[in-house]
């Protein structure tokens, strides 16, 4: 009896160790670190990652649901404290609970290797999975597995990288961000499963602005409080979003972009200036602000010529007066 006791310690210090040295051995650096921004991974990449990262730490788990069009199935990575071994747990549990979805169109990367570097963090960190102790996080890796598959280079022009990335389309060349109540696809059918399985406190579905050029750094759209109602909406409203939106300034990140006092419209400067000498003009040093659409602008030495057009009217630069007042505002 001592001898089996004996035997049954030293075998599960040797698993204990084994699983302690994967821990510390195994290198869950990203494709997207390691290339400093510029990829991302292949489609089989990311599912190996995930596998690797369950095997090495107890509190990821990984399932499968159904079959997309490309014949894949969906994947669902799960983080919890305490394992989870059957995803019925998931739904059943009184912990907070967070679906992320990423890659519905496969060209919108970020949410991809945000999610890998965040799990991988949680597992790696003590104070992390102390914050989130209490709650479940779940992220469906890629959704659009057939766009994932069909990578290229010249899809999304006006996006800063990464060097290659997936299609829009899936593999029968459906938007699946039109497909959630329609269930046209394999995919939406397959999502559907995980999204009941989970049912979801908070469902992040990560896109890109595909290169557009906005003032401020990330889009964010709340429910409306009022509509919401009741506790929930007071919580919305006075709890998260505020928290939220302070969490982006501490950051450095503006949630509503640099805010732009307008002074004069067009009209309201060429009706004051239009026929004030230029010599006046340089000399009271007058300064306005107008904000309109550049419908023309050129370059001739060191001067430029622009024409700005508001909702009152046009300025025209290329006269003397009133070039200066429209360069300088």
């Amino acid at each position: 009896m001592f001898k089996k006791s004996l035997l049954l310690v030293i075998l599960f210090c040797i698993i204990f160790s084994c699983k302690n040295n994967t821990e510390e051995n195994k290198d869950f650096t990203t494709l997207f670190e390691n290339s400093r921004g510029t990829e991302t991974p292949e489609y089989d990449e990311v599912i190996s990652f995930y596998k690797d990262l369950a095997d090495s730490y107890s509190k990821i788990s990984m399932f499968s649901f159904g079959q997309t069009d490309s014949g894949e199935p969906l994947h669902l990575v799960v983080y919890n404290n305490e394992s989870i071994y059957n995803v019925d747990e998931i739904k059943s549990s009184s912990k907070n609970r967070i679906l992320i979805n990423n890659g519905i169109h496969p060209g919108e990367s970020d949410g991809i290797d945000a999610s890998m570097i965040l799990l991988r963090d949680i597992v790696q960190n003590d104070s992390l999975q102390k914050k989130y102790q209490n709650s479940i996080i779940c992220v469906i890796p890629i959704y659009n597995i057939g766009g994932a598959l069909n990578r290229n280079s010249h899809t999304r022009a006006n996006q800063n990288g990464p060097a290659e990335y997936g299609f829009r389309g899936n593999a029968r060349n459906y938007d699946l961000n039109r497909d959630f109540i329609k269930q046209d696809t394999k995919n939406a059918a397959a999502f559907a499963e995980i999204f009941h399985a989970v049912n979801p406190d908070v469902f992040v579905d990560n896109h890109v602005s595909n290169g557009a050029d906005y003032q401020y750094a990330i889009t964010h759209l709340f429910t409306q409080h009022n509509k919401l109602g009741g506790s929930l909406g007071n919580f919305l409203n006075t709890t998260m979003k505020p928290e939220v939106e302070q969490s982006l300034k501490e950051k450095g990140i503006d949630p509503f972009g640099s805010k732009f006092l307008r002074t004069h419209h067009a009209k309201d400067i060429k009706d004051a200036y239009d026929l004030v000498p230029k010599e006046d003009l340089e000399s009271q040093k007058i300064d306005v602000s107008v904000a309109g659409r550049i419908m023309l602008k050129r370059g001739q030495g060191k001067a430029g010529f622009m024409h700005l057009k508001d909702r009152l009217g046009l300025l025209s630069p290329l006269r003397p007066a009133l070039f200066n007042l429209a360069f300088s505002a």
